[in-house]
Order: C-alpha cells, then structure tokens, then sequence
C-alpha cells in the first residue's frame, strides 16, 4: 500500500509538472503590434510591425529564426534566407520581427502570419495573427490646412499632412511657397500607419491674392501627388498708376483705379469739398471710380480710397491748360522765287496754326508737335514785300502775329533801319567834328590839313563806341530793335557793296563839311 501510494504521488506530481510547464508555454508563445491590415502602394514600400516573445530568457540572434508565410506551407521571408526585396527593419534578438517590403508588388497583397523558431526550444506559429496587406496603385492626396480668411502682412502657418505604411522610407514633402524653413514631424499612428506633417508660415501679400498654395508629397519609388488651396487674401487699397485725369475748356474727366480686397469706396476731393464717384466699374479686384462733369478742380484733385484695411490717397496735377502763345522766333525768309514761313506756338492743348495772305486765309502745310510747341510750316511762291498773319487756336483762345514779309532775303524792318542808321550816323560824324575842332584850336600844332581826304573819324573818337553788326545780323533784326544811335556802326555798313557808296559818299561829305570848321 504504501509503495502504491507512493507512487501514485509522483505521477500525479509529474502530471501536475507537465501542467505547469504547458501552461507556461502558452502563457509566453505571444506576438503583438501586427495589424489586421495595412496598405501598400504599388512600387513603393511597406513596414510590417512585429513584437514577438517566446518562453524563458532572451536568446541571441543566432539561436532565433524569423520566418513570414502566406500560408501554412508557402513562406515569403526566412532569416537564414537572402532576399532582395524583403528583410527585417529591427533585430529578432530584440523581440523585433517587423518585416519591410520594398518595391510592393500586386502579388504582395496577401495574408501573411509570423513563425519563429527558438533553437533549444521550440518553435511556434502565429496563426491566430493575420495580416492582409492591400496594394493600391495610387496614395491619396494629402491634407492641405490653412486658413481661408488670410489678411496682408499677417503670419499665419499652413500645414500638410500626409498618411503612409513605409517609416524607413518616409515621403518627401515640399511647397511651391517661397520659404527656406519648414517643421516636420514624423510620428507613429495605429493600424501600422505613419503621419508625416510639414508647416510653413505664410506672410501673405496683396500680390498673392487668388494665387494657389500647393503642397507636393514624393514616395519612396517616385509616385508624387499634390493638394492645392487658392488663396484669399484681403489688403488695404492700392492706388495704381494709371489713375489720371483729362480736361478741356469745359469739362474735367478723372478715372481712379484701386486694387483693394475688398472692393474700394472711391471719393474725390477738390475745394475743399469730398465728392462720390459718378460712376463706379469693378474688374476683379481693381475698382475704377470716375468723375468727370463742368469742375473747377483748380490745379490739383485728390483720390481717396478706403475699405475695412485702410485707406490710400493719390495727388493728381492736372495739367495746365491755357490759351495759345506765339513765340519770338516765329518768322519767314524768302528768295526771289520762294517763301518760307514757320510760326512757333507753345500752348496746351496744342493750337490749330493758320496762315492769313492779304486775301485768303491758308492752312500750315505741316504741324509738328514738340513737347507743348506746336510749329506750324507755310511755304509758297507769294508776293514778297507784304504781310503775312499768323493765327494759332485751341479751346481756350486764339491769337495772332503780323509778319512783315521779307525783301531779296531781308526783312522789310531792314529797308527802314537803313536810312534811321544813316541819319544817326550823321548826327554822330558832327557831334565828332566838333570835338576834333574844338581840340584842334586849342593846339595848333594837330590841326589837320584842310585837304588831307584820308581823315575819318575812328572808333575811338566816337563818345561812346558804337556797336558793330553785319548787314546778314541787321537782316534778322526788326525796327523795334533799333532804339538809339548806339545800336549800328557805320564801319560794318560801308563794307557791304549794296550799300558802301552810299555811307561812304556821306560819310566824306561830312567830314569836309567838318574841315570847313
């Protein structure tokens, strides 16, 4: 009895060992992390994640083999096996048995199970862990966060997200915003999937409104997609330059354009007064106000625009209308055959220059416009020796000048200088005389020879000197110019063979007249 006791007692201890043992075994055969399903893009990559555990203490690499399967006979991946495509991102000596894919094929798109193998130990599969994998051709497109309500000069952060199975090989995120620095953060979701963001801030300019923000991601085997915002920014009123005004003698006209968002109220200020717009045009985001009507704006007219962001003005000089003015070197020149006009006329806006003949009345044959002189041409075979009107009109006036025609070349004014010249040359020759006279008595020993021709008075002894000018200098001068004796000197005129004989035989008679004295 007692060895039957005995006995039944080791049994029941050895079963009870057994039970002890098994029950350890199940309670340490475990894997974890791997996920129902997981997506896979086609070309690209997938990360697998794994955490196996197996009974007693940790075992070095060597002893532990990694096995994946897709099914219970067939196996895809096997550590003691090389393989291009598949291999394991950690190490199995760590518990690591996360398996990454590359280059995902739609033949990767099956359920797949662990098996490890523990040398000294045993080995074990996890069927009860399946993971399908599911390839799909393209990711989708990433999620693009700004805010939609952006305002000029004020920061704000735009962020792209992103969601892919592949850490090791993350995607690559870029903006088509100028900006050197971006954020990125990289982490870890559920379901084997990743969450990649990138932020930028934005500044945004006025210049940017209705532009596009794009955010491109670039996978691991070259898929890229993009997800773009447009963007809406708001600004305080632009004044451009094309913002101007016309007149005329009656009427004012002034166009206003305004880039603003939002739109503008335009208004007008002159005179102390602050007037609407007549009308008012929007074109995208420019907005023209216009005023025109009978305006005394005076010189200058003042653009205001305002909106909720604030207002911009702009000065307009309007420019300086008048009535037209002839100009000093208006004159003509002719020849025995010809005569040849040009009347110079600086008026805003520029003048109609018409020509006036005793009895006709003659357009310019050409009217050339430089800057606000207007020069108006006439040229013709016409009676010389006469008077020519030239008449020059715009909207605020019109005004004439009389031009003496001239003779072989030389102006009328010159036939009547000739002989004033000549009259004031003699008056000079006997007020000289006199001196000479008055000197010559007073020392005998100077007195001249009564028959002594050569004597003429010279330039010195004329009190004062006079001026000098050709007969070609004469010609261009008018018988207003000559106001005094001063003006002409005798010594020019006598050289001209038209007129020398006639002052020199005067001159000679003078000055025996003088010698008589």
């Amino acid at each position: 009895m007692t060895r039957m006791a005995h006995l039944q007692g080791l049994i029941i201890q050895s079963l009870s060992l057994k039970v002890l043992y098994f029950s350890i075994l199940c309670q340490t055969w475990e894997v974890q992390d791997i996920p129902e399903s997981v997506r896979a893009l086609k070309g690209s990559c997938v990360v697998i994640p794994c955490t196996v555990s197996y009974p007693g203490s940790p075992k070095p690499t060597e002893n532990l083999v990694a096995i994946w399967k897709k099914s219970p006979e067939e196996e895809i991946f096997n550590t003691q096996i090389s393989n291009d495509r598949m291999k394991l991102v950690g190490d199995i000596g760590q518990n690591n048995c996360s398996l990454e894919i590359k280059d995902v094929q739609p033949k990767d798109g099956v359920p797949l199970h662990f098996r490890i193998i523990v040398h000294g130990l045993d080995s074990y599969s996890f069927l009860n862990k399946v993971v399908s994998v599911k390839v799909q051709g393209l990711p989708d497109d990433p999620d693009l966060i700004v805010s939609t309500d952006l305002q000029a000069g004020v920061a704000v952060v735009a962020l792209c997200v992103v969601w892919h199975t592949c850490p090791t090989h993350p995607p690559k995120i870029t903006w088509t915003y100028n900006t050197t620095e971006s954020k990125v953060q990289h982490l870890a979701a559920k379901d084997a999937q990743w969450k990649l963001a990138s932020s930028i801030t934005l500044i945004p300019e006025a210049r940017q409104h209705g532009e596009k923000l794009t955010c491109k991601v670039r996978y691991w085997g070259g898929i890229q997609v993009e997800t773009s915002v447009v963007l809406h920014v708001t600004y305080q009123p632009i004044i451009l330059k094309n913002t101007t005004c016309t007149t005329n003698s009656s009427w004012t006209s002034c166009q206003c354009f305004v880039d603003s968002n939002p739109p503008a109220d335009i208004k007008w200020h002159f005179a102390n007064n602050d007037v609407p717009s007549n009308s008012t045009e929007w074109r995208g985001t420019v907005t023209v106000g216009t005023l025109e009507g009978a305006l005394h704006v005076g010189k200058t007219i003042l653009c205001l625009a305002t909106n909720p962001h604030g207002t911009a003005e702009h000065t307009i000089t309007l420019p300086v209308k008048d009535k037209p003015r002839i100009l000093n070197n208006t004159t003509c020149i002719a020849n025995s055959s010809w005569t040849f006009c040009q009347c110079f006329v600086d008026s805003n806006p520029a003048a109609d220059i018409k020509w006036h003949l005793s009895d006709s009345e003659v357009s310019s044959s050409n009217i050339e416009r430089r800057g606000t002189v207007s020069v108006g041409t006439f040229e013709g075979a016409l009676q010389v020796g006469g008077t020519i009107l030239c008449t020059a009109t715009n909207d605020y006036g019109t005004v004439s000048q009389l031009i003496v025609m001239p003779v072989k070349g030389v102006h009328l004014s010159l036939l009547v200088a000739v002989p004033l010249t000549a009259v004031l040359l003699a008056i000079a020759l006997v007020f000289t005389c006199h001196k000479v006279r008055t000197r010559t008595s007073r020392n005998p020993k100077n007195k001249s020879s009564r028959n002594d021709s050569k004597f003429y008075p010279s330039d010195d002894a004329l009190d004062p000197p006079l001026k000098s000018y050709t007969l070609q200098e004469l010609s261009d001068r008018n018988v207003s110019d000559v106001e005094d004796e001063d003006d002409v000197s005798y010594e020019n005129l006598k050289e001209q063979p038209e007129y020398g004989n006639v002052f020199q035989e005067e001159i000679y008679a003078n000055h025996q007249h003088c010698s008589r004295y």
